[in-house]
């Protein structure tokens, strides 16, 4: 449908974003807590720096929030925390899921602060 596509536009018209999908924040943020994520330059980067990263960029983009039943507690602290280093600042999330959805997934916290915004629900054609 396109939600991707869209976001990533949003990046580039941004500059300076920051897009990464959610599983992949995950592996960061799980990389940077055990001293394992680091630069191209082979330099560590902490957890404070990742977050920092996200947090002060033009525009965060998370994709792919939609999970199949369940996540971890790790997932809905990492998502949380994501959600909340970009209150009050531009951001995307895209997920294959509805707010009522994601609602089931993670909680009515999570899904009250992603609907805070505007919501767009794109569909296929066909559909």
């Amino acid at each position: 449908s396109g939600k991707t596509c869209a976001a990533l536009l949003v990046a580039d018209r941004a500059g300076a974003a920051c897009y990464t999908d959610f599983a992949t924040l995950c592996d960061w943020n799980r990389m940077a807590q055990q001293g394992t994520l680091e630069y191209s330059s082979g330099h560590p980067k902490t957890p404070i720096e990742l977050w920092r990263e996200w947090t002060n960029a033009n525009v965060g983009i998370l994709d792919e929030l939609g999970l199949r039943e369940k996540c971890s507690d790790f997932q809905y602290e990492t998502l949380k925390r994501a959600i909340d280093a970009r209150e009050g600042k531009p951001c995307v999330f895209v997920s294959n899921l509805t707010i009522d959805e994601l609602a089931k997934v993670y909680d009515d916290r999570i899904a009250a602060r992603l609907a805070e915004g505007t919501v767009l629900t794109m569909r296929v054609p066909y559909e």
